[in-house]
């Protein structure tokens, strides 16, 4: 009797065994299955993405650029769904990975909303983005992960709002030794919600009804996937709603502080120091947090609504005390707009001010049409650095040829004359990543497999290259190889993985 109960157990043990075999072969699967599809459907994309950017370059008709500014948008929107259903996978089977590195908070931010501010200004919103400057600086966490979560719940918002505007907050909330608890919070005036609506919020591929899913497209990944990734980071997202009123989406995360520089100095430039400033908005979200910015570099603010008591405040002033610069929006829905208000202004005081023109909507010619009242132009959202930097311009003696510089002017990274060597197979991404490191006057190599990259690193003198960026997946030698061997020649070349695989296990293995 023991030893058929012994056998039994034995052979429990067995198939127990097998099982877990059997699991572990079956996630390694799907792991390979969700690897090379995301690779097979990211390189044509990218191509796709990519092409359309270069074009969108060139000289075009108006209606061509309108045809190929569709190919991007619907491109974008589609690799957008991509990740969502890659980043729902990796979730779901557990190997959803946070990453702990450092980055600055406010490139994050403001990098994560870039384009959706692009979408809020075609649509005529106010679009306010506030990070206080009590916020740390520099923190330790997932960049990526809480990039993707600020702007899903940012395209929510403007997506779901037809007028009003868009308010996204960041705010330290809490801290635990060198550890700090960050609140985003993402608020509309859009169509919001009802009760029944809220149930299915964060229940995956359902949306709050299927008219939303007519109207507004998506997955319904998008919240679940926030949701989760939140909670990743230490945090957790919640929200509230009213039909017709608006939402606002509230999510937490935990970061690690971390030593870095601020953009602004602590000392300002004695030609900007002590400065008296007006902000004329009729938006509050916008008043409030261009008036803390000034505040925070110690300037002399005063911050108004309407463009009648801006003249009245300027001329009261003129005598004693005047201001220096006036900050100006554009379009207020009541009285006087900015520009009848910057030439008043002009017009009627003994000691004119600079004056500034906020606008949401990017237009080349506003500063060339209006310079005769205006002196700078300001695309909202406005942030604090962009704040500094108008400023110091205004009050330098070459000001008048930088002036402006904050819209439309092809942005320079400072990497001319570097030298990078491309090692990349697929032709299409080959030119794409070609052009885009030519337009910054980089001089670039190009190799198609790792054996091709390691010929041409072995056959240049030593330090000639500042940079390689290595595609992982090649033929003949892979980016694997080719990085190993180089590094057994140079352990101080800089080495950009570049690949369309997005698993943990492709980042491990580098």
């Amino acid at each position: 009797m023991a030893d058929k109960l012994n056998n039994y157990i034995e052979n429990l043990r067995r198939r127990e065994d097998d099982l877990m075999i059997a699991l572990h072969q079956a996630e390694q699967a799907k792991s390979q299955f969700l690897a090379n599809m995301s690779h097979e459907i990211r390189t044509p994309m990218n191509a796709i993405i990519g092409m359309s950017y270069l074009t969108l370059r060139t000289e075009l008709t108006a209606r061509q650029k309108d045809y190929i500014n569709k190919i991007h948008q619907s491109s974008t929107s589609l690799l957008k769904i991509l990740n969502d259903i890659m980043d729902f996978s990796k979730i779901e089977s557990g190997k959803m990975h946070i990453e702990n590195i450092k980055f600055e908070l406010k490139n994050i931010v403001e990098n994560s909303i870039q384009y959706i501010s692009i979408q809020a200004q075609e649509k005529g919103l106010e679009f306010v983005c506030r990070i206080p400057p009590k916020a740390p600086s520099h923190i330790k966490g997932d960049p990526l992960r809480l990039s993707e979560i600020i702007s899903n719940l940012a395209d929510n918002a403007v997506k779901f709002t037809e007028k009003g505007q868009v308010v996204i907050d960041v705010s330290p909330v809490g801290r635990v030794d060198n550890r700090v608890k960050l609140q985003f919070s993402i608020s509309d005036t859009g169509i919001g919600m009802n009760k029944e609506q809220q149930k299915n919020l964060f229940v995956s591929f359902m949306q709050a009804d299927s008219s939303t899913t007519r109207k507004y497209g998506g997955t319904g990944l998008g919240l679940p996937i926030c949701k989760n990734l939140a909670e990743l980071m230490g945090g957790k997202l919640e929200f509230t709603s009213e039909p017709d009123k608006g939402s606002n989406f509230i999510f937490t995360a935990w970061f690690e502080i971390a030593k870095g520089k601020s953009e602004i100095p602590k000392i300002m430039p004695h030609m900007i120091e002590g400065k008296k400033i007006m902000i004329v908005d009729d938006n509050c979200a916008a008043r409030f947090t261009f008036r803390e910015y000034l505040i925070s570099m110690k300037f002399q603010t005063l911050a108004i609504s309407s463009g009648e008591e801006a003249i009245l405040e300027t001329k009261k002033a003129d005598t004693e005390d005047p201001f220096d610069v006036v900050f100006v929006d554009w379009e207020m829905n009541s009285g006087i707009d900015g520009i009848e208000t910057a030439i008043e202004i002009k017009n009627s005081v003994e000691h004119v001010p600079k004056i500034v023109l906020l606008t949401i909507s990017p237009e080349e010619d506003i500063y060339h049409e209006y310079s005769y009242c205006i002196d700078d132009v300001l695309v909202k959202p406005v942030s604090q650095s962009m704040i500094y930097d108008c400023l110091v311009n205004l009050f330098s003696p070459e000001y008048k040829e930088t002036t402006n510089k904050h819209i439309f002017s092809e942005e320079d990274y400072g990497l001319s004359g570097f030298k990078v060597l491309l090692v990349e197979d697929n032709d299409i991404n080959l030119q794409i990543a070609t052009e885009l490191l030519e337009s910054q006057d980089i001089d670039v190599s190009v190799a198609k497999n790792g054996k091709e990259a390691i010929k041409l690193f072995s056959d240049m003198p030593s330090n000639s290259y500042d940079l390689i960026l290595m595609d992982l997946q090649m033929p003949v030698m892979d980016g694997f190889e080719a990085t190993r061997q180089i590094r057994g020649k140079d352990k101080n070349i800089p080495i950009l993985a570049m690949s369309a695989r997005t698993m943990v296990e492709e980042k491990q293995n580098i």
